[in-house]
């Protein structure tokens, strides 16, 4: 196992290599069998979210983006990264207009219209508070919210001591971290939710990171996973995503991933 480090989002491999190396062989040939597509798969993409997938002068980058193609390339999968907002990105898959999703948390109204690769997450995103600096957060622990309003990314849970020791919280939704700063900067909420690391890369980009600041502390985990569209055509979708579990799992044996990581998170 890898010793990750503080606030790197990690990926765990679960499955024994001679297991794993089986139903790998095994899957390839089922997936080997169909005949290949005339055209290659659309495969959707947070854009903006480095450093984890964005576009780069027409070019596919970032951690989850590089995986992805790596994973496509060893499987000889022709396959096309279309980046979106995060908020058009179900609605699309919906709609059976791409045949997968690279980085999606596992949404209670995706999972008729997606097979994610429950087995192996593609990483484990951690999460921060974040605060208007000119309002300052005395965060003390999950009992501190309570009273406070804070906005909350699609798909990342709440501690579950939250209800408990913070019942006067005041949770509001939001679809993404972008989001969350805007009504901040409103003054609509008291804080935030962000993923770490994304979200430093965005205040960076916007030019305040002393205006929004963070606690420092990890609030939330949430995995990500690979998932592959159920209603746009793809053969045997299920099989399709074992065996993206299955590579994923491989490039974490032999540093792939690790390697891929190291070129965007430097510690």
């Amino acid at each position: 196992m890898y010793a990750y480090p503080q606030h790197a989002e990690t990926t765990r491999t679960r499955f024994p290599l001679l297991a794993r190396r089986c139903g790998w062989l095994a899957l390839l040939l089922v997936v080997l069998a169909v005949p290949a597509r005339a055209e290659p798969l659309t495969f959707l993409a947070r854009a903006g979210y480095a450093p984890y997938s964005f576009d780069n002068n027409g070019q596919p980058r970032g951690i989850d983006c590089e995986v992805f193609l790596e994973l496509a390339r060893r499987m000889g999968m022709d396959v096309n990264i279309r980046f979106l907002p995060q908020a058009k990105i179900p609605e699309v898959l919906q709609r059976g207009d791409a045949h997968g999703v690279v980085a999606l948390h596992k949404l209670p109204e995706m999972t008729s219209t997606l097979v994610y690769a429950l087995r192996q997450p593609l990483r484990v995103s951690e999460y921060d508070i974040f605060y208007h600096g000119g309002a300052p957060l005395k965060y003390m622990g999950v009992a501190s919210l309570n009273g406070k309003r804070l906005a909350l990314p699609q798909g990342v849970p709440l501690p579950e001591s939250l209800e408990q020791t913070a019942p006067g919280a005041e949770i509001l939704p939001v679809t993404a971290e972008p989001d969350g700063v805007r009504l901040l900067l409103q003054r609509k909420v008291d804080a935030f939710v962000g993923q770490t690391r994304a979200t430093f890369d965005l205040l960076g980009e916007m030019g305040m990171t002393s205006t929004v600041r963070a606690v420092g502390t990890t609030f939330s985990t949430a995995p990500v996973y690979m998932a592959v569209a159920s209603n746009s055509g793809v053969e045997r979708p299920e099989d399709l995503a074992r065996l993206l579990e299955l590579m994923l799992g491989d490039m974490l044996v032999d540093g792939t991933y690790r390697k891929i990581q190291s070129r965007y998170i430097v510690n």
